[in-house]
């Protein structure tokens, strides 16, 4: 793939609703990810990545977190999966 998906919402979120395809990074899980970030194994660097969340918000700020450790390209989804599924997919449960 041309692009990485990063997904930064919690477990029970996306037990309730999620596309396919994209990573499930929890924010809040950050001690259990972040020595595989840090080292490089848990997302491609240098790859053209877009992040998301319920609305946008923690998607943008991951953004900046990512940025901050050296992610070169790195974008939010707008709207989050709640835009997505009533602008796109409305398959997909809204919360």
């Amino acid at each position: 793939q041309r692009v990485q998906l990063v997904d930064v919402r919690e477990a029970d979120e996306l037990s309730r609703a999620k596309i396919s395809g994209f990573k499930s990074v929890p924010t809040s899980e950050y001690p259990m990810w972040g020595p595989a970030l840090e080292k490089g194994e848990l997302l491609e660097m240098d790859k053209e990545t877009l992040v998301l969340c319920k609305h946008g918000v923690r998607a943008a700020q991951m953004c900046v977190f990512f940025a901050q450790r050296g992610m070169r390209n790195v974008k939010y989804i707008q709207g989050g999966i709640d835009a997505y599924a009533k602008q796109i997919d409305p398959s997909i449960p809204t919360y």
